[in-house]
Order: C-alpha cells, then sequence, then structure tokens
C-alpha cells in the first residue's frame, strides 16, 4: 500500500512544481525551442534508461594532464552520489556498472560536436573520454560535454568528455583558486549521464553555470558536489524505487547533446544560459552550451 501511495504522490504532482528538466528527444534547434517557466523544454518526449544496471566505461588512453587515479576516483564518486539518493518509499532505482576500458581502437577521437553515428559508428556506447589533445569545435569554455544517445525516449548510448585540453582542474583543495573542481564538475555531468538537463534553480548542480552561486562556491567543495533537493526531486521522478522495467524500442536512433557549466562569475543570482545547437548532417542533435 505504501508504494502505490509513493507512485501515486509522483504522478500527481502538479507539472509547475516540478522545477527540474529532463532531456527530451526534441528535434527542435535550441534556442529556438519552446521552454516553460522553469526554462524546460517542451517539445518532443523525456527520454531516459529503461534497464539497469547503466553502464560506464573509461577510454584506456585515460590522461595525462591529471592524476588519473585521483580521476577516475571521482568520476566513480559522481556516479555513486546519483545511485545512492533516497527517494519517498527507498533508495533510487537508478545504478550503474562499471565496465572494462575501452581499448585505443575503440576511441575514434571524435569530440560530441563532430558528425559521428554514435554506437552505429563502432563507438563504444558507453564511456568516459579525457581530451587532453583537442577539444575540437566544441565551445572552449565548456568544462566537459555529455552526449546521450537514444532510440525513441530509450537511452541507449552515453559519452561523457572531458575538456582536459583547455580546463584546469583540481580534486581536494578547498582553498581559493582558478581550477574547477574535477568531482563537482563530474557529478553535473553524470547528471546529463541519466537524462536530466539544465535547471534554473540557484542551488541546483544541474544549473549550467560552473560557480554561480556565491554561497555553492565559498564554502568548501562538499557543498560544490552537493545536490539539491531539486536535483534529487529529478532523480527520483525518472528512476523511482518500482520503476517498472520497460521493453526496448526498436524505434530510430538518435543523438542530443548537453555540456557542463561553463566557468562563471560568482553572483549570488543564477545568470543568464546561452544555448548553443550543433546539428550534425547525419542527424539533428541538440546541444546545451553556458557562457558567463
Amino acid at each position: 500500500m505504501l508504494r502505490f501511495l509513493v507512485v501515486l504522490a509522483l504522478l500527481l504532482v502538479a507539472p509547475d512544481a516540478l522545477a527540474f528538466c529532463r532531456t527530451t528527444n526534441a528535434r527542435c534547434k535550441e534556442p529556438d525551442c519552446p521552454t516553460d517557466e522553469n526554462g524546460c523544454v517542451t517539445e518532443g518526449k523525456p527520454v531516459a534508461y529503461r534497464t539497469s544496471p547503466i553502464s560506464f566505461a573509461f577510454a584506456e588512453r585515460g590522461t595525462t594532464k591529471l592524476n588519473e587515479a585521483k580521476a577516475r576516483a571521482a568520476v566513480r564518486a559522481a556516479f555513486q552520489k546519483w545511485q545512492s539518493v533516497s527517494c519517498a518509499g527507498g533508495q533510487t532505482s537508478l545504478w550503474f556498472k562499471e565496465q572494462p576500458d575501452i581499448p585505443p581502437d575503440g576511441d575514434l577521437g571524435l569530440a560530441a560536436s563532430d558528425d559521428d553515428d554514435g554506437p552505429e559508428s563502432g563507438t563504444p556506447p558507453f564511456g568516459i573520454y579525457f581530451r587532453d589533445t583537442s577539444w575540437g569545435d566544441n565551445d572552449p569554455k565548456a568544462l566537459a560535454l555529455t552526449t546521450l544517445g537514444y532510440k525513441g525516449t530509450t537511452v541507449v548510448a552515453a559519452r561523457i568528455e572531458i575538456n582536459t585540453a583547455g580546463t584546469r582542474f583540481r580534486f581536494d583543495s578547498d582553498q581559493e583558486s582558478e581550477d574547477n573542481d574535477f568531482q563537482a564538475v563530474i557529478t553535473h555531468e553524470v547528471g546529463h549521464y541519466i537524462g536530466i538537463a539544465h535547471s534554473l534553480e540557484q542551488d541546483s548542480l544541474m544549473h549550467a553555470e560552473y560557480c554561480h552561486w556565491k554561497d555553492r562556491c565559498d564554502q568548501g567543495v562538499r557543498l560544490k558536489r552537493a545536490l539539491s533537493a531539486d536535483d534529487r526531486l529529478a532523480v527520483c521522478t525518472l528512476y523511482p524505487p518500482i520503476t517498472p522495467r520497460l521493453p526496448p524500442t526498436d524505434e530510430p536512433y538518435a543523438e542530443t547533446a548537453g555540456c557542463s557549466a561553463a566557468p562563471g562569475a560568482r553572483t549570488s543570482s543564477a545568470a543568464a544560459l546561452l544555448l548553443v545547437v550543433a546539428a550534425g548532417a547525419a542527424r539533428k542533435r541538440r546541444t546545451n552550451r553556458a557562457a558567463r
């Protein structure tokens, strides 16, 4: 009976009470996509995974720009943070499984803005890539970029690319620095990885601009990496404790992308967002970017 009431409560929540946004399979080009008062795209249908565990794997080539052991540990901690969220009725049904490393010949070296065919090109469907040598044609302000591949409303591929070519990261320092907290950035990207879009909520980790909120940035790395109530509501709505396992879809493959926050000025109010679209010749792709 309790589980039934939990599901019923989720279904009865008024749409305008949910400030978080979900990635959709919209075919429009941002910033021309219609949005609601929360900045959420209203065209298309929300996408999500239909089975667990959700895979991720590191590219074997790794990175020479960061301490690799610390970088991998931070990525694993970011996935763990999202799957450990407690919802009404129990822990979220979201969980992840790390797969063997992706060999160099499995990484085509393509940035998400390039024209590639996602999983159909031979690229492993789930990967974490450090871009040490080139960030391609992506926004140089972007700290990282997440690309989702989906069929219909089912996510079938996801890739996180980290801008180690042009961005400086740090790991555990609470001291003032021009570098960006690596784990906070990756935790934001994992939010995109599971189908959550940028949020206008100033305390949300899914806000498009890194360090946009002075209180988040001035009170140490713990708060920088923290999920807000809205972030937790997002994961509990997408992946509640009793989410049924839906059958796979045979609809055509499509791809959408969302990038992490760009470095921003520390202000007490939310910053404006700049949404940029990258359209591939083989398919349409949606890219969210943030500027100062």
